[in-house]
């Protein structure tokens, strides 16, 4: 496909490593002697609409002694969290986050009792 002065966003999905569209577009300035456009335009790690849920903070499972600064090593452990329940336990989280073992089993430990 030839270039062009549109682009569609898309971002990597957290969970699974996969594309998904954004539904947002970049458009070419005027000014002409910019490269154009690829089709589409990798921005950034977000959460595709398979694994997002409404109103949920999605946690990531990671294991630190495999991951570096270049790639993070999943372990496969997803977590759903009303996003309520999540910021008053992490009130930093944002829509999505890597979290170690530790965090997936005193979770564990406050709903199975």
């Amino acid at each position: 496909m030839e270039k062009g002065i549109v682009s569609m966003e898309r971002k990597v999905c957290a969970v699974c490593d996969k594309e998904f569209d954004s539904g947002a577009l970049f458009l070419q300035n005027r000014n002409m002697n910019h490269p154009k456009l690829e089709q589409y335009t990798v921005t950034r790690m977000g959460i595709c609409p398979e694994h997002s849920k409404e109103g949920y903070v999605v946690l990531i499972g990671i294991d630190p002694a495999k991951s570096d600064s270049n790639s993070v090593w999943r372990t496969g452990a997803v977590c759903h969290l009303k996003k309520e329940v999540a910021h008053g336990l992490f009130p930093n989280v944002r829509d999505w986050s890597y979290a170690d073992e530790r965090i997936f089993e005193q979770l564990n430990e406050r709903v199975v009792k």
